[in-house]
């Protein structure tokens, strides 16, 4: 006992040593979540203008390898131009996406006059311009505009930029030899740009850095700001318009001076869920309730370990109590034989009477004895299999005389008033005998040892109507001491005796009504009780119809208030 009492404080100790670790672990998951949060809004932030930045500078790169390629250096004026449709061919076989380019125009202005020629696809030559509206704004635009002094080509100053009132890009060469100025004016297709290139770019780079939280747009420039590409499906120019990072385009190329530098095209990026801060908000609430979500199941694990410590410990003490009680019940019967033998061995015991009296004596106890001995063997056997086997139609009648007799042999029959009511019509039950004997025999016994002085039992047995059909119920019933509501829970449990039943000293083990119980069970039947405390109880036995195959729906013996 003295070891059980200090595991049990080693065990309770332990418990709450861990509870106080969930208890910590709890508080300083919820403190960490805000150092989560701020560090994820900063990885996000920086992995954001990394991936901005990193977009822009292969679009940039894009850029000035398409006017680095096309650049009319080798060409001094006039203009060569099968020199430059040449490295336009090889450009366009080696380019990833050659239709960026949409147009080419070639512009010579001398101190008398100018020229205009445009690229052909179809013949692949320069030609005289078919539609006059984009080169007209562009001669009077780069008729104002002179290079450097000095420059040959454009390969010494940095590429130009001019983006048109619709906002289509042009990328110029300049150059300049005396007073005769040249410009090679690269149009930029946006439905390529839009289709082809901002795609590839976006789709490349985000999945080699897996940024796939972001949504990448490009905006045109002002006056008219206008959403041209969105790697997200039905945004809006409005969904961005509080944009977590922006930069322009065309980083590094010049625009011309009498040109609005606001002009330049923009790449905006923002987060999905609105912003870096609303995005690590939301991680780490994922974080805290997934951590929770652990601490709960922790924390359950350690209830079940309480509750399981707790049955433990009632187990272990109706084991005492069992024990100590067959111990009890078996130095009885066995002081009784062994006193009545010596006796009788002894000679002091002579005459013919007193010898019956003792054999009877023995043959009771012995009687007893072996009851107590059944009642072990049987419910050890009953956790094994409980499981009717011989099944067949039986007549009730029969079972409760059965019962009955055997029971009433464990006590004074002289004394018992028994009030037995039986319908005669009983349909014939589905059951196995020796199960339905054994239940109600532990029934007819409970009543018989808590009867108390009046020697009462009462059996009824009639049929009632179910939603199945028709079955039957048996009552056993004792006005005994009752039992109390609150042991009414607990009195089918194995080993229990209920604080009444210790107090009256009353013998038992604490099988009878878990034996009849699992019996019960076993058949498909149930088990309830009505009892109030010192005016008796009564315990009925419900079997279902006939023509169920109850053997397969176990029922659990249920309590009646």
């Amino acid at each position: 006992m003295i070891q059980s009492g200090r595991r049990s404080i080693f065990l309770f100790s332990l418990v709450g040593t861990l509870a106080i670790a969930l208890g910590v672990l709890a508080t300083l998951e919820y403190r960490w979540a805000d150092i989560i949060r701020e560090t994820s809004r900063d990885r996000m932030q920086a992995q954001l203008r990394t991936t901005v930045s990193g977009i822009r500078a292969e679009f940039n790169r894009e850029i000035r390898d398409l006017y680095h390629s096309l650049d009319p250096a080798s060409s001094l004026l006039p203009f060569e131009e099968h020199a430059y449709l040449r490295d336009f061919a090889l450009w366009r076989q080696s380019a990833p996406h050659p239709e960026i380019v949409a147009n080419v125009y070639a512009f010579t202005f001398v101190p008398n006059g100018q020229q205009v020629l445009q690229w052909s696809p179809a013949s692949n030559a320069f030609e005289l311009p078919s539609h006059l509206d984009l080169p007209a704004t562009l001669s009077a635009t780069l008729a104002s505009y002179s290079p450097p002094v000095g420059v040959q080509h454009s390969a010494q100053v940095e590429p130009l930029l001019w983006v048109s009132p619709a906002n289509v890009p042009l990328v110029i060469h300049t150059s300049r030899q005396g007073r005769v100025r040249r410009f090679v004016v690269i149009e930029l297709s946006t439905k390529s740009l839009k289709r082809d290139l901002f795609p590839a770019l976006v789709s490349r780079y985000m999945k080699s850095h897996r940024s796939t939280d972001f949504q990448i747009g490009v905006l045109t420039g002002l006056p008219n700001e206008t959403l041209l590409y969105q790697s997200g499906l039905n945004l809006s120019s409005d969904w961005f318009l509080h944009c977590d990072e922006k930069i322009s385009l065309f980083e590094g190329f010049d625009s011309f001076s009498t040109i609005d530098r606001r002009g330049k095209w923009s790449l905006i990026a923002k987060q999905r869920q609105g912003s870096p801060a609303a995005a690590a908000a939301e991680l780490s609430h994922r974080w805290l309730a997934v951590n929770f979500g652990v601490l709960v199941v922790l924390a359950l694990g350690l209830a079940t370990i309480v509750v399981s410590m707790l049955r433990a410990q009632a187990f272990l003490k109706l084991q005492m109590e069992f024990v100590a009680g067959v111990s009890h019940e078996l130095r009885t019967p066995l002081s009784v034989i062994g006193s009545a033998a010596d006796n009788l061995a002894e000679g002091v015991v002579r005459s013919a009477k007193d010898v019956q009296e003792y054999g009877s004596l023995i043959r009771s106890e012995c009687r007893r004895l072996s009851g107590l001995v059944e009642q072990t063997l049987r419910f050890s056997a009953a956790k094994a299999d409980v499981r009717a086997r011989d099944v067949q139609f039986i007549r009730l009648a029969d079972v409760i005389d059965q019962a009955l007799s055997a029971a009433v042999t464990t006590i004074d029959g002289n004394r018992l008033t028994l009030e037995k009511i039986v319908d005669p019509n009983l349909p014939m039950v589905r059951a196995d005998p020796d199960l339905l004997s054994e239940c109600l025999f532990n029934l007819i016994g409970n009543a018989l040892k808590y009867g108390g002085d009046a020697q009462w039992l009462g059996i009824r047995a009639h049929t009632v109507e179910t939603g199945h059909g028709t079955g039957v119920q048996i009552t056993v019933e004792d006005r005994g001491i009752g039992i109390p509501f609150a042991e009414l829970r607990h009195i089918f449990e194995p080993f229990y005796r209920g604080q009444t039943a210790r107090s009256a000293q009353i013998r038992g083990t604490g099988l009878g009504l878990s034996l009849a119980r699992e019996a019960a069970n076993s058949m498909g039947a149930r088990i309830t009780v009505k009892s109030t405390a010192g005016k008796g109880s009564a315990f009925t036995l419900h079997i279902p119809p006939a023509y169920m195959n109850s053997s397969t729906v176990p029922v659990e013996a249920l309590v009646e208030s």
